[in-house]
């Protein structure tokens, strides 16, 4: 059985991005049993503890809100973010994991906690953040409201710090060869390549946006005839403010989309 170590002793550094909770927690991904971590933080963000509340089985883990918030309120923690691994390696949200953030979310605030994150780490440091993605607060206290926002978590994207699965083995697939074509055509602006629940840009383009815009950069490959491609991956309902950031910054951008009827793609500037 694979076995973890990770120390539970508080930093007591100020928790800036989501890398700060990642890069701390990152060997739970390696093990064969789900745990639970909570990170307890002050109105500033401070590390004030950092614990496993929760060791459960290959694919569950209970955890119960009672003892969360107990915790919490008698560290006196004011912020804090939940943790837990997938030992598949796969560190997409599952039902149940979208079910329970939105409980604790509407625990905390009745509390007056504030739920500032809720992680899920994979393998080689794949990782999955409700709140980079958008779905931290919740939206909506209605079924249909919550409904949405778990469509949305389970369409979410999954931060890969390695390679990303499921690619073509071919350096010059399609969707590399599409790019290529039209950026071919704007070589002065930052393309955006519709990807469905993402826009993708690519190289230097992924570079400049990753920057700017404070998005993980990704790779994907490797491939086998040629190195991994710098990507980053603009979530759709951050594409305006996204593309507002980077033309304050001055640079151009156009946006590949595809046509409702077909595969071919449109382009607007």
């Amino acid at each position: 059985m694979k076995t973890f170590t990770v120390n539970e002793a508080a930093s007591g550094r100020v928790i800036e991005n989501v890398n700060d909770i990642v890069d701390s927690l990152r060997e739970i991904g390696n093990a064969d049993q789900e745990s639970y971590w909570v990170v307890g933080c002050d109105k500033k963000r401070k590390e004030i503890f950092r614990e496993c509340l929760f060791l459960g089985t290959a694919d569950s883990v209970p955890a119960d809100p009672r003892i969360i918030f107990r915790r919490l309120i008698c560290s006196g923690a004011w912020s804090w973010a939940a943790v837990h691994n997938h030992p598949t390696g796969d560190p997409a949200p599952s039902r149940s994991d979208i079910e329970g953030a939105q409980n604790l979310a509407a625990g905390s605030k009745l509390l007056g906690l504030h739920l500032f994150d809720y992680l899920i780490i994979g393998e080689a440091g794949s990782f999955f953040s409700f709140t980079h993605e958008g779905l931290l607060p919740f939206k909506g206290s209605d079924d249909k409201g919550a409904k949405r926002q778990g469509a949305r978590a389970r369409s979410g994207h999954v931060h890969r710090n390695k390679e990303t699965r499921n690619e073509d083995p071919d350096i010059h697939s399609a969707l590399r060869r599409d790019w290529q074509r039209l950026k071919d055509g704007y070589p002065d602006a930052i393309l955006f390549f519709d990807r469905g629940d993402f826009y993708e840009t690519f190289f230097g383009d992924a570079e400049i946006a990753s920057r700017i815009l404070d998005i993980p950069l990704l790779k994907r490959g490797p491939y086998k005839n040629g190195p991994p491609l710098p990507c980053c991956a603009i979530p759709v309902h951050l594409r305006d403010d996204c593309i507002k950031s980077l033309l304050n910054h001055g640079h151009k951008v156009t946006i590949c989309e595809e046509k409702p009827e077909g595969n071919e793609r449109r382009r607007r500037s």
